[in-house]
């Protein structure tokens, strides 16, 4: 029983730094789309996206779409990084 618990313990262990790490992919992917650093590696930057940071196509869009509800926010967009994208998309437009 121990051994389970141990693996249940890593298990959401790291599944919070996948969380974490994907949050941080969507904060700099804006970035990445301005400099246009994902043409040297792909065709568009949700195919970018999706091959080197496995992330749905949908949520790159919605990404891209956010970045200029948040020109004078940077206090919320800062927050993408800790909570993520989808729960920041909801209050951003207020």
């Amino acid at each position: 029983m121990e051994n389970a618990q141990k693996l249940h313990r890593e298990f959401v262990r790291l599944g919070g730094m996948r969380n974490k790490l994907k949050n941080r992919m969507l904060f700099i992917l804006p970035e990445i789309y301005r400099s246009g650093i994902f043409k040297k590696y792909a065709n568009s930057i949700e195919i970018y996206a999706r091959k080197f940071g496995d992330i749905a196509e949908t949520t790159v869009i919605k990404r891209l779409r956010l970045e200029k509800n948040l020109e004078n926010k940077p206090c919320l967009k800062a927050v993408i990084e800790k909570v993520g994208v989808h729960k920041v998309a909801l209050v951003a437009k207020l």
